[in-house]
């Protein structure tokens, strides 16, 4: 049973025995060996359940729940992690065009700014399609591109100069994005070993928010820094995912001294390049 998750539900017979349900997924045609239960008489038997997953959106690892859980097992199954397993892709094919790519885990993280919890026996149905000008999900109405697209984030996204790139042949993905468009106005913030908490003390984030106006598109990627909780060694840099939003205060901290990932990309980021009619793009 070391392979199963015990859960709150129980079940009780008319002579009053008890009854305690355990879960595990498994793949469609996949075998299980239940062994003994340690029993030598009258209950030596199981009684075993078998419910059809659903697929549910965003719902990637079929635990019944949408969480930082599923994002992270996307994210780790599209960089070709080893031992990743998708129980229910489907649940992560977020534009529903068949397909998994970086598309759908920017869709499943914008998710992540309004968590809920999914229901295993009633599935919600899928928001329709926002309908804007241009057509597009992530514009909202009356949206005038104005051909500008500011880029906060770490080394994966910063500009470098010539001798680092020659010599290391390092480069951020924001030297090449303009590449990519035509009359497009890249502007990259990005600073090298940034975090989405220590970046707000850098002059180039007070740049932002002093620049980014309506039509802007603002793209945004933290994470691998935010991971470095040591305060000793990384001082202002650590964040957590997944705790719980209710419970901080309004630095997005919570009573432990630990500081929310999602609480300040929302707050942060994500809130104010929405006020200021500009679209926040997550990567």
């Amino acid at each position: 049973m070391s392979s199963f998750t015990k859960t709150d539900l129980t079940a009780y017979t008319s002579n009053d025995v008890t009854f305690v349900f355990y879960k595990v997924s498994l793949k469609s045609g996949a075998s299980l060996s239940l062994g003994s239960n340690e029993q030598s008489a009258y209950c030596i038997n199981y009684t075993v359940i078998v419910q059809k997953a659903k697929g549910f959106r965003c719902d990637l690892n079929a635990d019944g729940d949408y969480n930082v859980a599923d994002a992270v097992l996307l994210q780790k199954w599209l960089l070709a992690t080893p031992d990743t397993d998708l129980p229910v892709w489907q649940a992560g094919d977020m534009n529903a065009d068949s397909r998994l790519n970086a598309a759908d885990l920017t869709l499943m993280k914008r998710a992540l700014l309004e968590p809920v919890s999914i229901p295993v026996s009633d599935p919600p149905a899928d928001p329709p399609a926002e309908e804007t000008e241009t057509g597009s999900q992530y514009e909202y109405a009356g949206f005038q591109l104005s051909g500008k697209m500011y880029l906060v984030g770490d080394s994966t996204v910063c500009e470098y100069t010539g001798s680092t790139c020659t010599d290391y042949n390092r480069y951020g993905w924001g030297m090449k994005l303009g590449e990519q468009y035509n009359g497009g106005l890249v502007i990259n913030y990005a600073l090298s070993g940034r975090s989405s908490r220590s970046f707000l003390t850098e002059s180039n984030y007070t740049s932002l928010l002093n620049n980014i106006g309506a039509g802007d598109y603002l793209f945004i990627q933290f994470g691998h820094n935010d991971e470095k909780t040591d305060e000793a060694t990384y001082p202002g840099h650590g964040t957590y995912a997944g705790l719980d939003l209710s419970t901080l205060d309004s630095t997005g901290k919570d009573s432990a001294g630990r500081y929310s990932y999602e609480w300040i990309i929302l707050n942060k980021y994500v809130k104010p390049a929405q006020a200021a009619g500009a679209v926040p793009v997550l990567g």
